[in-house]
């Protein structure tokens, strides 16, 4: 298991990595003496980060789609260009296992500058994409987008958010589980440890894996 995780790592294959990471933890045994394998060191500092914006994907699915939407990789865009696009809803952008699953960018130059409820507001607007596709309608901002978004509570500008309302209830229970959520997405953007979007889809591939 070793040396393979260590050629895994000289052909710069991290998916491969983590896989073999995950299953190795399963049996854990000591590794050599000043030897040591781990997830790469941005993902190592935030890995809590990731984890909590999965939890927050599952709440907002739970309570907005009973469950129903199929899970998808986070990705996090820490470019810095200037941009009004807070994150973006990509279908069919990985494959696991022979299935096939879409993607959200979160662009943090914006949504870090938020807090958690503003953070909300964006996941459920592209998780309705998702919905979208889903569910075989077309994409964009139409009639069947905004009338679910309504149904969700937010409205057209995602400023306000309906009392009682699936986003509400979601906003309430984030907050109080996450509070510094959005702080730790702040804290991602000066990290001085390289991030990628291939090394995102691979952490997704591990926690599908990590499931089974």
């Amino acid at each position: 298991m070793i040396d393979l995780i260590v050629e895994k790592m000289r052909e710069g294959d991290w998916g491969a990595v983590l896989r073999l990471l995950h299953a190795r933890t399963q049996t854990q045994t000591a590794a050599p003496a000043g030897v040591s394998y781990d997830l790469p060191p941005f993902y190592r500092e935030f890995e809590d980060t990731y984890r909590q914006l999965y939890w927050y994907y599952g709440l907002c699915n739970s309570w907005g789609w009973g469950g129903a939407l199929p899970p998808v990789a986070l990705l996090l865009n820490r470019s810095r260009r200037r941009t009004h696009v807070a994150g973006y809803a990509k279908p069919a952008a990985t494959a696991v296992n022979g299935h096939v699953y879409c993607a959200i960018s979160i662009t943090l130059n914006i949504c870090a500058c938020g807090n958690t409820g503003s953070l909300m507001t964006l996941l459920l607007h592209e998780m309705t994409h998702i919905w979208q596709f889903a569910n075989g309608r077309r994409g964009g901002h139409g009639r069947d987008f905004k009338n679910e978004m309504l149904r969700l509570g937010v409205d057209e500008a995602g400023l306000r958010v309906r009392c009682g309302s699936p986003a509400d209830h979601i906003a309430r229970e984030a907050e109080s589980r996450y509070p510094r959520l959005a702080a730790r997405l702040r804290a991602c953007m000066v990290s001085p440890h390289k991030s990628s979007r291939n090394m995102d889809y691979a952490f997704f591939r591990m926690l599908l894996e990590s499931r089974r």
